[in-house]
C-alpha cells in the first residue's frame, strides 16, 4: 500500500518534537545534547534517532555553523558509523572545517558524501590535510560545489597519495588545468579505482594529459569523463592510452563531440585491448559508418573483454543491426544505439522503415522478423504466475506466450507479434520449449 503523504507519521524529517526521547536509549544521545547546549543549538532529530546505525544518510538538511560544528565533534566520540552523506547542507568553509578535524580522529569512516556544500577554497585547505593524514577513508565525493582549477591545484598533492579508492568530483568546473593535474594524480597514485569528473570543463589539451597519466596507472578501474567537451584530440588521447593500459575496465566518454576518427581509434582498442568491458560513446556525433566500424571490430575480435558498448543517441543503418545479430549469436554483447535510419547503405535496406531507439531497457523488441526478449526473468514470473502448468512442464502453447509478452510489453504491434510468434520452431505438440527462454538473462529468437 502506497504511503499515505498527508499523515504525518509517514514522513522522518527534523519537524518532530526535538526534545522526545532525547535522555532515553544509547548513551550518545545525551551526550550530543550536551554538545549542543554548550554550542547553543538544537539537537538534529533525525541524527538522534538514527545515532547509532552504521549509515547516516542526511541529505537536504541546511545546517547552521553551530549545527555542523556539533556534528562534528559528536562524530569523534561515535565508532559505528561507516557512511556519512552530507549532500545539500550548505556546510561551507567552516562546517567543512569540523568534518575534516573529525576524521583527523576518526578512523571508522569509510564513505563520505560532501556535495552540493558551497565549499571553497578554506575547505579544499582542510581537505587537503585531512586526506594526507586519514588512512581510513575510502571514498569521498565532493561533486557539485563549483569548483575550479586552483582547487585542483591544493588537492593535487594530497591525491597524490591519499588511500581514497573513489573519488567523485562531477558537475563542478574544472577545465583543462585540472586535466593536467588528475594526470599526474594518476600516474602516481596506487588506490583510486573509481574516478567520476563527468560534467566538468576538461577540453582536448587537458585531456592529453590526464591520457599520460592513465598509460602509466595500474590500479584504476572505472573513469567517467562524460559531458566534458573532449573533441577528437582528448577522444583520440584515450584511445591511445587504452592501447596500453590493461586495467581499466569502464570508460563513459558520452558526449565529448567525439567523431569518426575517434570511432576508428577505438576500434583498434577493441581489437588489442583485453581488459575493458564496458564502453559507452553515448550521444556523440559518430556517424552510421563509425558505428559499423565499432561493431565490426567487435565481430572479428575474438579475444575482446567488451561486454556493453553504448552508442545510444547515435543513427545506425541495417546493415548495423545484420552485424550486430551476427555478434550476438557468437558471444554476449549488449549494445545500445539510436535511430535505425530508413534507408541504408546497400540496395537491400533501401525503402525499409526507420526504427525508434532501441536497447535492453525495453523487455520485448521485434526487429527484422526476430524476437527479442530483454528480461527473460520476468517472463517466467509472469509464466509461474499466470500458467504454472506450462512453467512447470517447460512448454506452452504460442497464445500464452503471446499473452505474457503483451504484459510485459503493452505497446506491441499485436498483428506483428501474433505472425512472429507463430513462427518460432515447436514439437510435435504444436509446444513452445521454455528452457531457451528462461535460461538466460536475454534472448534473441529468429523467425524460422
Amino acid at each position: 500500500m502506497a504511503p499515505d503523504i498527508f499523515n504525518e507519521q509517514e514522513w522522518d524529517t527534523d519537524l518532530d518534537d526535538e526534545e522526545e526521547g532525547l535522555d532515553t536509549g544509547p548513551p550518545f544521545r545525551g551526550l550530543y545534547r550536551s554538545i549542543c547546549d554548550k554550542h547553543g543549538c538544537h539537537p538534529n532529530s533525525y541524527f538522534v534517532r538514527h545515532i547509532e546505525e552504521k549509515e547516516l544518510r542526511m541529505k537536504h538538511r541546511g545546517f547552521t555553523k553551530q549545527e555542523s560544528t556539533a556534528l562534528g565533534e559528536i562524530l569523534r566520540s561515535i565508532i559505528c558509523v561507516d557512511t556519512l552523506d552530507l549532500e545539500d547542507n550548505w556546510l561551507r568553509n567552516v562546517g567543512c572545517k569540523q568534518l575534516c578535524k573529525m576524521l583527523s580522529d576518526n578512523d571508522n569512516i569509510h564513505e563520505m558524501d560532501l556535495s552540493q556544500n558551497q565549499l571553497g577554497m578554506e575547505a579544499a585547505n582542510h581537505l587537503s590535510r585531512m586526506l594526507k593524514s586519514n588512512q581510513s577513508l575510502q571514498s569521498l565525493s565532493l561533486s557539485a560545489n563549483g569548483f575550479e582549477d586552483n582547487i585542483a591545484a591544493i588537492l593535487a598533492e594530497a591525491l597524490e597519495d591519499c588511500r581514497l579508492k573513489r573519488l567523485r568530483l562531477s558537475k563542478n568546473q574544472f577545465g583543462d588545468r585540472t586535466g593536467t593535474i588528475l594526470g599526474s594524480v594518476l600516474a602516481a597514485n596506487d588506490y583510486i579505482e573509481v574516478l567520476d569528473v563527468s560534467w566538468n570543463m576538461i577540453r582536448g589539451a587537458g585531456t592529453t594529459i590526464l591520457a599520460k597519466g592513465l598509460k602509466e596507472n595500474i590500479r584504476l578501474r572505472s573513469l567517467d569523463l562524460s559531458w566534458n567537451g573532449l573533441g577528437e584530440k582528448g577522444g583520440i588521447a584515450l584511445a591511445d592510452a587504452l592501447l596500453v593500459n590493461s586495467t581499466l575496465t569502464e570508460l563513459d566518454i558520452s558526449a565529448n563531440r567525439l567523431n569518426n576518427n575517434v570511432a576508428i581509434k577505438f576500434a583498434k582498442v577493441i581489437n588489442s585491448n583485453d581488459a575493458l568491458q564496458i564502453l559507452r560513446l553515448n550521444d556523440n556525433p559518430i556517424s552510421t559508418s563509425g558505428a559499423i566500424t565499432l561493431i565490426t571490430a567487435l565481430l572479428n575480435t575474438s579475444n575482446h573483454a567488451l561486454e556493453h558498448l553504448g552508442l545510444q543517441g547515435n543513427p545506425v543503418e541495417y546493415e548495423f543491426l545484420r552485424t550486430l545479430r551476427e555478434l550476438q549469436t557468437e558471444r554476449k554483447v549488449t549494445v545500445t544505439y539510436g535511430t535505425v535510419l530508413r534507408s541504408g547503405n546497400t540496395t537491400q535496406d533501401l525503402g525499409k522503415p526507420a526504427i525508434g531507439p532501441a536497447g535492453p531497457t525495453k523487455p520485448v523488441l521485434i526487429m527484422e522478423e526476430n524476437l527479442i526478449i530483454n528480461n527473460t526473468k520476468r517472463l517466467q514470473e509472469l509464466f509461474t504466475k499466470y500458467y504454472i502448468t506450462a512453467a512447470e512442464k517447460g512448454m506452452c502453447n504460442p497464445e500464452e506466450l503471446i499473452e505474457c509478452l503483451k504484459i510485459m510489453s503493452p505497446g506491441l504491434n499485436m498483428k506483428q507479434l501474433s505472425s512472429v510468434v507463430q513462427s518460432i520452431p515447436r514439437n510435435h505438440h504444436n509446444l513452445i520449449p521454455l528452457r531457451g527462454l528462461f535460461e538466460s538473462k536475454d534472448c534473441k529468437i529468429p523467425a524460422r
